[in-house]
């Protein structure tokens, strides 16, 4: 069956902790230092909803868990901000 025959084949997946450390290691390695931080914050940006519902998920919210969500939701407003940025030239 091809790629267009699957259904939702655009659907979003998550990645596991090894295949996320796979992509860092490629960003840093393969990309123009110039361009290096940029991919990583979209990386970033695609992994933080489910880092923040994993933690969200779980029963106990701890202070480490706290701060973790709170490291990611700063992840996602720097994005958007980027976007607003680019959206407004």
């Amino acid at each position: 069956m091809g790629v267009g025959q699957e259904k939702y084949f655009y659907k979003l997946v998550n990645l596991t902790d090894k295949e996320e450390q796979l992509l860092e290691l490629l960003i840093i390695d393969l990309s123009p230092p110039s361009l290096q931080k940029a991919h990583l914050d979209y990386l970033n940006m695609f992994t933080a909803p489910y880092k923040l519902k994993v933690i969200l998920d779980s029963k106990a919210t701890t202070t480490k868990k706290k701060q973790i969500v709170q490291s990611e939701i700063k992840k996602l407003e720097a994005y958007a901000s980027v976007k607003i940025i680019f959206q407004g030239r």
